[in-house]
């Protein structure tokens, strides 16, 4: 009994498959007889990710349709001509895209399946770059010359352009308020305790009149315990760093008004009497952090950002003449424009 309903299972589970799968392998153009399918897109898209290439965006199905047309159209001139790439080059081309990737060709096996491609995928492209390669520089005769002067020009526009970033960045920074720093003021207390059971506006009187005694003798905070000296019962505290900007106004008002080395008060306190000291204030701010360390491109490298971007402007020149070689139908109304 349980095999059958097994059975039943396997079969929903290929019906309800079924349409998922015909849709990835419905064609969407054709060139000359090839098929394209939307499964060959999606190849094509998982191949610029493992290869590096940005492929966030609109259109970027568009892209990968239009691009595994255009090999179809040079590998298919090339034939014309005899001249396709063969497997010998194809395979040299995917071991260098191997080491360039840090492994071999099994691994680049490996990475394509494990991003949904495979190895035949990527023989298509390849064999497509070498047929357009082999178009442009041999049936044109046109060449890919970079001047001195060019990547000059070229080596000091990245350069301006990451000095330009660099410094809007610490500009950014700087102007972040946490690297505005704050305003700190060192103050020193000194207290007069007055017994809760002995309290009465007597002893109250007379401490607040003894702390006004010290407060006219103060003159630094260093001479804090001499101006206190002969007076029962007062202690000296020790320096605290207080947040200007949580002292509250009428305080701070009056530290600055009285000057450093200055005591303000005296106040009521839980204790007793109290007087504030101004020892110093300062400015604190934390340390601008390191920026990135830019390296700026090499030299080889510029030429070879400036050659490859001649040459796809080559590419965006002869395309057509290779399409014009072939019959490009749509199938899918949504690649048509």
């Amino acid at each position: 009994m349980f095999p059958r309903f097994l059975h039943i299972f396997a079969i929903l589970g290929l019906l309800l498959a079924a349409p998922a799968l015909a849709a990835e392998r419905s064609i969407i153009a054709t060139v000359n007889d090839t098929p394209i399918t939307d499964l060959d897109v999606k190849s094509r898209i998982n191949i610029w990710k493992v290869l590096g290439r940005k492929v966030d965006g609109g259109g970027v199905r568009k892209q990968a349709l239009e691009s595994i047309i255009d090999d179809y159209a040079a590998i298919e001139t090339t034939k014309k001509s005899k001249v396709q790439p063969s497997s010998d080059e194809v395979n040299r081309r995917l071991g260098q895209i191997s080491k360039g990737l840090q492994t071999d060709m099994k691994g680049l096996s490996n990475k394509l399946k494990a991003q949904g491609t495979t190895l035949d995928a990527l023989k298509l492209q390849v064999s497509g770059q070498i047929a357009t390669s082999r178009l442009i520089f041999g049936k044109y005769q046109e060449k890919v010359d970079v001047k001195p002067e060019e990547v000059d020009a070229k080596m000091a526009e990245i350069k301006a352009d990451i000095d330009r970033r660099l410094a809007q960045l610490k500009k950014q920074i700087s102007s972040d308020p946490r690297m505005q720093g704050i305003t700190v003021y060192d103050l020193l207390e000194i207290s007069f305790p007055i017994d809760k059971d002995s309290l009465s506006d007597s002893l109250l009187s007379s401490r607040f009149v003894e702390a006004q005694q010290v407060a006219r003798k103060m003159n630094g905070c260093s001479s804090a315990k001499d101006a206190a000296s002969g007076i029962f019962n007062v202690k000296v505290g020790k320096v605290q760093q207080a947040d200007g900007a949580k002292i509250p106004p009428a305080m701070r008002a009056e530290l600055e008004k009285n000057g450093q080395g200055k005591a303000v008060g005296p106040f009521r306190s839980p204790e007793g009497i109290q007087l504030w000291v101004f020892c110093k204030k300062e400015k604190i701010k934390p340390e601008m952090p390191d920026l990135p360390n830019v390296q700026y491109p090499t030299r080889e490298q510029v030429e070879g950002f400036l050659s490859n971007e001649k040459f796809v402007s080559l590419e965006k020149k002869y395309t057509h003449r290779f399409r014009d070689a072939v019959l490009v139908e749509y199938r899918d109304p949504a690649y048509q424009n």
